[in-house]
């Protein structure tokens, strides 16, 4: 097959994993907030800084469908309550690739997939009155004959300024990509957040603003509203660049040792599917 179709299949189902991959919401805690979420100590997916919400030592494991035929798998092991720490694996990927030539043909010659695996520690500290956290992660992805090596660091800062009321703040993929074939460029993403702990029924609003290159200016509302040992979550997000409107929804359930995530993504794009994600963790 020539260089130039190799270059064409490549970039045309690169943008499904990828250097997204970073961006994908690959648990369902995070995806039940659409990705936002940025000042509540709820994911540090989100923010490092919420790695101190955990309050007890735990063995996850996630399984996420996300849009295009995505679908990948992630196992979490947090422990140390007093200085916390989070360790994630995960892996993506996409099969079944129609692998085609130059000349138009019903028939693909064969198929090929695309596959992303990446681990990361995330560690929380106590910085005056601002909870810090910082996740560094090491990625590789390939597609067909081309590979790719990435390292990137995500920060972030919560300030609680009463128990009512917190602010957060992110900076996310900084690092480097290596690949000897792709000139790829690092989604940075630099978000700030605000939210507000209401007494009537004990929810969390928040209100979030990201922005990348890629995507623009994005934003996010939700709330969290807790019922003894069960949380509803839901939030909006929009990115008036790409015209992209989502709705994240889903719940989060404890009792006694085990926890249950479930969370579903609707989007105003239906061909590429609806993301859905299923968390099933062991407190210990």
């Amino acid at each position: 097959m020539s260089k130039f179709i190799q270059i064409l299949l490549m970039f045309s189902v690169s943008w499904a994993i990828g250097l997204q991959a970073l961006n994908i919401t690959t648990d369902a805690r995070e995806m039940s907030l659409s990705g936002g979420g940025i000042a509540i100590d709820f994911n540090p997916d989100v923010n490092p800084a919420s790695v101190f919400s955990i309050n007890n030592r735990y063995l996850g494991f996630s399984q996420t469908f996300w849009f295009a035929g995505v679908s990948g798998q992630k196992v979490k092991l947090s422990w140390n309550q007093e200085s916390p720490k989070l360790f994630a694996i995960e892996k993506l990927g996409l099969e079944d690739i129609d692998l085609r030539d130059e000349i138009p043909n019903d028939e693909p010659l064969g198929e090929f997939g695309v596959r992303w695996v990446s681990a990361g520690i995330t560690a929380g500290y106590q910085l005056s009155d601002l909870d810090f956290g910082i996740s560094v992660k090491g990625s590789y992805y390939r597609l067909y004959n081309y590979s790719s090596f990435v390292f990137t660091t995500d920060i972030g800062f919560i300030k609680k300024f009463n128990t009512s009321i917190s602010s957060g703040f992110v900076l996310k993929n900084l690092g480097y990509s290596y690949s000897d074939s792709l000139r790829d460029h690092l989604p940075t993403t630099i978000g700030i957040g605000i939210s507000v702990n209401e007494a009537f029924i004990s929810s969390t609003f928040f209100v979030d603003a990201m922005y990348s290159l890629k995507h623009g200016l994005v934003g996010y509302t939700g709330i969290v509203v807790p019922i003894q040992k069960l949380q509803i979550i839901s939030a909006l997000e929009y990115s008036p660049k790409s015209e992209h409107f989502a709705i994240s929804s889903g719940f989060s359930f404890s009792y006694r040792k085990w926890g249950v995530n479930y969370s579903v993504k609707l989007h105003n794009n239906e061909v590429l599917g609806i993301p859905h994600s299923v968390d099933i963790i062991l407190y210990f």
